[in-house]
């Protein structure tokens, strides 16, 4: 997510601001996020030690 760092904002910013906009509970935990989403789900993204996202983890629908 390296768009978000072209328009002055970390991609940790562009993710929390995301959560918020949409009313999304988040936390951090670490270089963690998670989001809780609807039906007692997460989604966890992982940002590595420059704050680049390295993984989103989400769900599996059925």
């Amino acid at each position: 997510m390296t768009g978000a760092s072209r328009i002055g904002h970390s991609p940790r910013r562009a993710v929390t601001c995301y959560f918020e906009h949409y009313g999304v509970p988040w936390r951090e935990n670490g270089h963690q996020i998670i989001a809780d989403l609807p039906g007692n789900t997460t989604a966890e993204i992982d940002f590595d030690t420059v704050g680049r996202i390295t993984a989103i983890r989400l769900p599996t629908l059925r």
